[in-house]
């Protein structure tokens, strides 16, 4: 007996035909290319970069198929994570308020402005405020004193002392004065120290062990 049933070898297969009647053994085959890959690491860490990429040709044209493209390398750019971004200070200090005192000394605060903020791990923000000295003339009815006058060091080399003194340029009825003069340790330079040797003694013994000799002192 005998049947007929479905098969699926390769050697079953019946070749097509081109489109044109032309046997599939002649048909234009288009040249095929690989997708594009990496072909090196991207040129910088951090930000925006450049990194090459290549293909290669898997099929190759045949009877009159479509050509393969000459370019086989390219560049495209690449994006790592962001850089880190420092903080950047503008170069004037600007008062922040008013002295807190209108006489007498007071502390003003002063801040930079911040022209870049860090981001991404950056560098931060240092001494972005301070504190100043301000208003330093006398209220009116205090005692007012001059500036100090610093007099000589007592030595001219080692430790010795100083003195500095003011005066009261307006006494006051209501207020005292602040002190009027203080010491102070000072020290110009090192004094020199000159050498000083021992008395001489015996470094060996007498060169001759009766009568007279000589002998080694240092």
């Amino acid at each position: 007996r005998q049947r007929t049933v479905p098969c699926e070898a390769e050697d079953c297969l019946v070749p097509t035909p081109c489109a044109d009647g032309t046997p599939a053994a002649n048909c234009p085959v288009d040249c095929v290319m690989s997708p594009w890959m990496p072909d090196s690491v991207c040129s910088v860490t951090c930000g925006e970069g450049v990194m090459d990429e290549a293909r290669h040709v898997t099929i190759q044209p045949k009877n009159g198929g479509k050509a393969c493209p000459k370019r086989l390398t390219r560049q495209r750019t690449c994006q790592n994570a962001p850089c880190p971004v420092d903080c950047k200070l503008g170069s004037s200090w600007v008062n922040v308020g008013t002295c807190s005192a209108t006489c007498g000394g007071g502390v003003q605060f002063q801040s930079k402005e911040v022209v870049v903020t860090p981001k991404y791990g950056g560098a931060s923000c240092d001494q972005q405020q301070r504190t100043v000295d301000c208003n330093k003339q006398s209220c009116p009815g205090d005692c007012e004193v001059s500036e100090w006058t610093v007099g000589a060091c007592s030595a001219s080399c080692g430790d010795g002392t100083l003195t500095r003194t003011r005066k009261v340029i307006r006494a006051s009825d209501t207020t005292s004065c602040p002190e009027l003069s203080s010491v102070a340790t000072c020290n110009l330079r090192d004094c020199p120290v000159d050498c000083k040797l021992g008395a001489w003694s015996p470094s060996a013994p007498c060169s001759r062990s009766c009568g007279s000799g000589k002998i080694i002192e240092s």
